[in-house]
């Protein structure tokens, strides 16, 4: 009697296992994707940039150095966006005009000077550009 009920159980183990199994495959197919497979199918979108709305700084020039601590930034962007802009732990927020333009005074400290300006439309696009002033005051 005891080689039957071996042989029983092990028969139930692996009926069992074979059932479920055949629910669990089910209720995968039956179920709608997940948001981290949707995301990893679904490409996020990325902003257009067009040629004419990158920020475009005129004055002064990258790496140049300067003798005076204070110095007017001039430059193009898109229209009405909104432009922040990070030098020395400070930051100036400002908004480009409709003709494109804008000019920001800042503070230099002494030596080298990273700008970080980052333009900001309504319609979600960022443009962004770094340039490095130097400030050697006269001895």
């Amino acid at each position: 009697m005891h080689k039957e009920t071996v042989i029983a159980v092990a028969i139930g183990l692996v009926l069992g296992l074979i059932l479920t199994f055949g629910v669990y495959q089910w209720k995968k197919s039956t179920q709608p994707q997940t948001e981290i497979d949707l995301a990893q199918e679904t490409p996020s979108p990325t902003p257009q940039k067009s040629a004419n709305q990158e920020i475009i700084i005129e004055t002064p020039k990258d790496g140049e150095i300067l003798n005076q601590p204070k110095t007017l930034i001039k430059g193009s962007g898109p229209a009405q966006a909104f432009l922040v802009i990070f030098v020395n732990d400070k930051e100036i927020v400002t908004q480009i005009n409709n003709e494109k333009q804008f000019s920001v005074e800042l503070e230099l400290a002494k030596g080298p000077n990273v700008i970080n300006l980052t333009a900001l439309e309504n319609s979600g696009n960022t443009y962004t550009t770094d340039i490095l002033l130097v400030y050697e005051p006269i001895q």
